[in-house]
């Protein structure tokens, strides 16, 4: 079975780590057999969620990790998209545009991200309102798209899209473990990563198992 796992930081693919067990690791050594691939984007906007789907349409199993309107789409990136929060402080603090700068360079050569930032705060500031009404018009597209596909979405803190889902399947536990321990990546003093990475893979190898036996796939 091809298996397409999309989104924000949930679904970037991890190499093999010494000190660990990564995500990736654990759910391919559970489906050796099954083909998965890892189209995650750091931050990932609706927009680019989007594109990245209509670009993979044969997947037999889609699981997307969704992300809120904050999200900006960020054409020129292919590796991260950037939250409004972020921007509007680019545009009001230099200090603050430069510390993002040096978090950026190992993806952008620094003067033309420093020239993004500064043109793309000056005339790209949306209001709420815009962003909002752009999020739900994507995710109406996404809906669509899963129209006649295996597709699970799952939810985050920020978000409530339960109600929003016209076509798929709301990934309820998926979207329960994340949003318990979505700082835990990122926040080395958590308690047990390792436990987060075994409940994330026991609950995509829940959905994968169930597609199988709903569609008769050994």
């Amino acid at each position: 079975m091809k298996i397409g796992i999309f989104g924000h930081s949930a679904a970037v693919y991890e190499t093999v780590k010494p000190t660990h067990k990564t995500k990736p690791f654990l759910l391919q050594q559970r489906f050796p057999d099954d083909q998965i691939n890892w189209h995650g984007v750091m931050m990932c906007s609706s927009e680019r969620l989007l594109s990245l789907l209509h670009k993979h349409r044969n997947y037999d199993l889609y699981i997307l990790f969704h992300i809120g309107w904050q999200s900006i789409f960020h054409p020129g990136w292919e590796n991260n998209d950037i939250d409004i929060k972020d921007l509007r402080k680019c545009s009001r603090e230099l200090k603050f545009l430069d510390k993002r700068l040096r978090e950026y360079q190992k993806l952008e050569d620094p003067e033309l991200l420093r020239k993004y930032f500064e043109g793309y705060s000056k005339l790209y500031l949306p209001s709420n309102r815009d962003l909002m009404n752009r999020w739900i018009g994507t995710f109406f597209c996404i809906n669509q798209f899963s129209k006649g596909r295996n597709v699970y979405h799952v939810g985050c803190k920020t978000v409530d899209i339960k109600k929003m889902i016209k076509y798929g399947t709301f990934a309820e536990k998926l979207t329960k473990v994340f949003a318990s321990h979505d700082t835990i990546e990122n926040y080395p003093d958590k308690p047990d990563p390792q436990n987060f990475r075994t409940l994330y893979v026991d609950a995509i190898s829940e959905i994968i198992n169930e597609v199988k036996q709903n569609n008769n796939i050994t």
